[in-house]
């Protein structure tokens, strides 16, 4: 009876594991140390390197499958807000606080073009003819990438510089995390991810005599919350707005950009505003002060973590994912 019992707990054990690994088991392929605090990475399109950008405005470029360190290169002067490979991996592009988007090759490190006045951050569509970003005066613009000049400007200049901006992956629309809305670069129509009928923070005055008044909150709602950060999907029409009040757990929200409608709220233990969509767009990924949780989409629950505290994105190809924590780039792989 002991030898059938102990049979019996070892198969269970292994039913067990088999169990947990189909439930998106996250396990380390390589870790690696960087030369210094990462603000920013992006996957090459053939998944094979991970390139990020540094707060002292270097570019250090790895090969995920060994470890490898392939290239640091000065790029900005200041700290990098924006990096992404384009032209089939043969050129990356970034963005610094130096005001610079600068496209250099990957076959030997070299400056190819250089457009000044672009600042905070931007990117590139999906046809890789365009650029939208930021002026120093926060207006926001369509540069032609053949001419490298201006070609129409969306916004008026603001009061405040957008974090992040995004092309939609059918390359109609950007979206901007200020105030949050999507602009069709054609027409210049805007929406808004916001309403009349979202929940209102309201606004206490209280007169103190004279020409003096107290101005406070009360309870704050998340639908007012500001979005600090916003991605694309690279499938599906998804974007995932990272908001949050300050001194207040931040959270993403989730909008079909088809049906123009939010999918779900997503709110993670020690949540932070970065997300990233897997290849499939099946699973979301958002940062935390010491973990990355994994969303699955549909369905709204989570499915795993790993450890993490910075900033991260999903492989274009797999079940990978970039994570960086503290100075050390963390590649994690899972199989369903």
């Amino acid at each position: 009876m002991k030898l059938k019992h102990g049979l019996l707990m070892i198969l269970c054990s292994a039913l067990f594991s088999t169990h947990v690994l189909g439930k998106n088991e996250w396990k380390v392929k390589i870790q690696m140390k960087l030369p210094a605090k990462a603000t920013v990475l992006a996957y090459s399109s053939d998944a094979s390197r991970v390139a990020v950008g540094h707060s002292n405005g270097d570019v250090s470029v790895w090969n995920v499958n060994t470890g490898e360190l392939l290239k640091l290169v000065a790029t900005h002067t200041k700290e990098i807000n924006s990096i992404q490979f384009i032209s089939e991996d043969r050129q990356l592009f970034t963005i610094g606080d130096d005001d610079r988007a600068v496209f250099l090759s990957t076959s030997d490190w070299t400056v190819k073009n250089t457009i000044e006045g672009v600042a905070f951050a931007g990117g590139i569509s999906p046809d890789e003819k365009l650029m939208v970003a930021m002026d120093p005066k926060q207006a926001i613009w369509i540069w032609d990438l053949k001419t490298a000049k201006p070609i129409k400007q969306l916004t008026d200049p603001g009061k405040g510089g957008a974090q992040t901006l995004a092309f939609t992956n059918n390359g109609e629309s950007v979206v901007v995390n200020i105030r949050p809305y999507l602009i069709n670069i054609e027409t210049r129509e805007t929406f808004s991810f916001t309403s009349r009928s979202d929940k209102k923070t309201a606004v206490n005055i209280e007169s103190l005599g004279g020409n003096q008044a107290s101005i406070s909150l009360g309870a704050l709602q998340d639908d007012d919350a500001i979005v600090h950060r916003v991605v694309t999907s690279r499938t599906g029409n998804f974007v995932a707005l990272g908001r949050g009040w300050y001194g207040q757990p931040a959270f993403v929200d989730v909008w079909d950009l088809r049906d123009k409608k939010r999918l779900g709220r997503f709110k993670a233990k020690g949540g932070g505003t970065l997300s990233s969509f897997s290849f499939d767009s099946s699973l979301l990924a958002i940062e935390g002060a010491e973990k990355v949780t994994f969303w699955r989409l549909e369905g709204g629950k989570q499915s795993g973590s790993v450890k993490g505290n910075g900033i991260m994105q999903f492989s274009p190809k797999s079940m990978e994912i970039a994570v960086t924590n503290d100075n050390d780039l963390l590649i994690y792989t899972s199989e369903e």
